[in-house]
């Protein structure tokens, strides 16, 4: 079992510790920007802004939450106000003129048109007709798949615009997180007791208390009937651990 979805959980246990004074409002909060996330109504810029403004004053709780963050994206301590200013030197002439060839170079031949694409979604951005976050979009599903594109026009946007290269680790987490919320939508209703357990089952596995294959049996016990769980958990288990399928 990887350490991501335990990890996931313990910065959730801690949020919920942090805040239980107040009546769970900033915990639920916390849950309600992960949903938003994950459903794709906030970008990763939104995410770090918000969880600034909830764990203002708890900078341990800001460091856990870090480790799930892009480079870029972290919450600097003290926050960084000047994320807007372009990073690095000052560009020069030069240099864009170096970027544009490179462009041209990568979409030369049959791709042309995605070149000539690119030029105008620039021409549209300095005539200002669309946002800095338009072009982000439409440059990054057009330069997919060209890390060193995605790179170079890096250097030329603010800090809160930069394009994401994914890492299978970010991905990784996103995932268990994903399904500790599955797993809570399902069960807390009706069986609350059960999301708890479930919890205690992987902090119990994570410290040490309970070996992996018994904790593998626990959760089996506990999602019998629910295939789309068992699937799901099988995703974080090695394939010697991996809860086998009934099925005629």
């Amino acid at each position: 079992m990887t350490n991501s979805i335990y990890d996931a959980l313990a910065l959730i246990s801690a949020v919920k510790s942090v805040f239980k004074d107040d009546n769970g409002e900033k915990y639920e909060t916390f849950l309600e920007v992960l949903k938003d996330f994950k459903a794709g109504k906030i970008d990763r810029r939104d995410v770090k802004y918000r969880v600034y403004e909830l764990f203002k004053g708890h900078q341990d709780l800001i460091l856990r939450f870090n480790k799930f963050m892009p480079t870029q994206y972290e919450i600097k301590l003290p926050m960084d106000h000047d994320d807007d200013k372009p990073q690095g030197r000052q560009l020069e002439t030069n240099d864009a003129f170096a970027f544009l060839k490179k462009v041209k170079d990568a979409f030369q031949g049959k791709n042309r048109e995605k070149y000539d694409e690119f030029l105008e979604i620039l021409k549209d951005f300095k005539a200002q007709r669309i946002h800095t976050s338009i072009v982000v979009e439409r440059v990054k599903e057009m330069f997919k798949g060209h890390a060193d594109l995605i790179s170079g026009f890096n250097v030329f946007l603010p800090n809160t615009f930069q394009l994401q290269l994914d890492t299978g680790r970010q991905s990784e987490t996103e995932d268990a997180s994903a399904f500790i919320e599955k797993v809570k939508d399902v069960f807390e209703v009706k069986n609350k007791e059960k999301y708890d357990e479930f919890l205690e089952i992987l902090k119990d596995s994570k410290t040490g208390r309970i070996d992996r294959s018994v904790a593998v049996e626990r959760v089996k016990e506990m999602f019998e009937g629910h295939t789309d769980l068992i699937l799901g958990f099988n995703a974080f288990l090695p394939n010697t651990l991996q809860i086998q399928l009934h099925t005629g």
